[in-house]
């Protein structure tokens, strides 16, 4: 197979959208069957239980990031700038450092696990997850590859089919009665089992990888991955970092369940926007579209989505849930769903933080990037030790901290990226501030009796806002 043949065309916008919209249809999938599996899954083992099987995971799911280097997004967006004749060195360099890391992340998670974590059943859950962080790692690489050569289809078949199996047995299991320890090794087992098959059917539809130590695209993926990978790192603090935090600070297992239960809903939709912005990369940094103009025009789109989009989801949640919740009588998640009602404002700075995340990625800013993230936990940590010292550290103070930082985060990479340019931003800020305040009134004022009302007449408010600054940015 040729290397025209393997890798194809450069992308460009086509290409972006096709890849895009195959990892949006994946993500939107695991976004519903996840959300579904949560909610029984919990009900079936109970929100204490749940608490202790999310804290678990999330030691794993923290350090990820750094068994993956940030070499998924320079893998995208290298690819299709390097000459064909030299691929081969790049993937089989990327390859044979991700093995490395991955061996060496599963090896100081556990040291750090035995060290740090009280609980022998805690340590032995997250013993056992954190070895599949390995194979999750490995799988991932591969799933970089297929969506920077515009196959990113191939990587849907095979996250679909090993999360609805993973999901299928372990309600299977649960319902069964089966330890949370037996459920862990299934789900680590499938995963062994996905990196294996993806490895597989990328050597079926695009050939064989070779494992290479070229000097330069090792120091590329050093010098690179090591800013994008602690600033995804820092990124993940704010989610599953966060739950382990907040253990040390809750004394109550019910309310971390709870806690718990938010933080996994929020981190699918992180996930989600971190993985689909990703198929931006190949049509920001084609041609002419990395230039100043064309990545100002594309945060203004990112600002607006944000506003428009992410005020119109809080305002469905923070109408619909409390209304259904009322409907169901002692319903075992209505604090959870209360509590994640209350926070659902944080989609706002969460859309606006991925998108202005893949422009500083598309300019090459790593540095920026890490930055800013640092400055984002630090502020994260700051007020979360200053709730705990006023005695005010709960579960909705521990949102609000959250949504805050990241708020702080977007903000500083939007500055950033304007390079000086902030009439834009400060025109598109006090546009859009009218229409969400009409929003917000509706919600107010209607929600409490007339729940369909009030979602109309805000959800109305902010289509008639989107509109007219999109007109008036043409």
């Amino acid at each position: 197979m040729t290397d025209a043949a393997k890798y194809g065309s450069t992308p460009g916008l086509r290409s972006s959208l096709r890849n895009g919209s195959f990892l949006a249809l994946s993500k939107l999938y695991y976004l519903a069957v996840r959300g579904a599996y949560i909610v029984f899954f919990a009900r079936i083992i109970g929100v204490e239980a749940y608490g202790y099987y999310s804290y678990a995971q999330n030691w794993y799911v923290l350090f990820l990031p750094l068994a993956m280097w940030g070499m998924n997004e320079l893998v995208i967006s290298e690819l299709i700038k390097t000459p064909p004749e030299k691929r081969a060195a790049l993937i089989g360099s990327g390859l044979a450092l991700r093995l490395l890391l991955g061996a060496g992340f599963v090896l100081l998670v556990m040291v750090a696990a035995a060290l740090l974590e009280p609980d022998s059943q805690l340590r032995l859950l997250i013993f056992i997850y954190t070895q599949g962080l390995f194979a999750r790692s490995i799988a991932n690489w591969y799933s970089a590859l297929f969506v920077a050569v515009g196959k990113s289809e191939n990587w849907l078949y095979v996250s679909v089919t090993f999360m609805t199996l993973e999901i299928v047995l372990a309600l299977v299991l649960a319902s069964r009665g089966a330890s949370l320890v037996d459920i862990a090794w299934m789900q680590s087992i499938l995963w062994w089992l996905m990196m294996f098959c993806t490895c597989w059917l990328y050597r079926v539809r695009m050939g064989k990888t070779e494992l290479a130590l070229s000097p330069g695209y090792l120091r590329f993926y050093f010098s690179k991955g090591a800013s994008l990978a602690g600033a995804t790192f820092l990124m993940f603090c704010l989610t599953p970092g966060l739950l382990i935090l907040y253990r040390n600070f809750a004394g109550d297992i019910q309310r971390i369940g709870e806690v718990a239960l938010v933080l996994q809903v929020i981190m699918i939709l992180d996930q989600t926007m971190m993985v689909v912005s990703n198929a931006a990369l190949p049509a920001l940094n084609h041609g002419s579209a990395g230039s100043a103009r064309a990545l100002r025009a594309f945060c203004r789109v990112v600002l607006l989505l944000a506003l428009y989009a992410g005020t119109a989801l809080a305002v469905l949640c923070a109408i619909f849930i409390p209304a259904v919740i009322a409907s169901i009588p002692g319903n075992m998640f209505s604090d959870a769903a209360l509590l994640f009602a209350g926070a659902s404002w944080l989609l706002v700075p969460l859309i606006a933080l991925h998108g202005f995340r893949i422009a500083l990625i598309a300019r090459g800013t790593m540095h920026s990037l890490l930055v800013t993230m640092l400055l984002g936990v630090l502020v994260l940590l700051a007020l979360v030790w200053w709730f705990a010292r006023e005695g005010q550290l709960d579960a909705a103070s521990v949102f609000l901290a959250l949504g805050i930082s990241m708020a702080i985060i977007a903000m500083i990479m939007l500055t950033m990226l304007v390079r000086g340019n902030y009439s834009v931003v400060v025109r598109e800020l006090l546009l859009s501030l009218p229409f969400i305040g009409v929003a917000l009134v509706a919600v107010t004022a209607l929600a409490p009796a007339l729940p369909l009302v009030a979602a109309c007449a805000a959800l109305g408010a902010l289509a008639v806002g989107g509109f007219l600054q999109i007109r008036l940015g043409e």
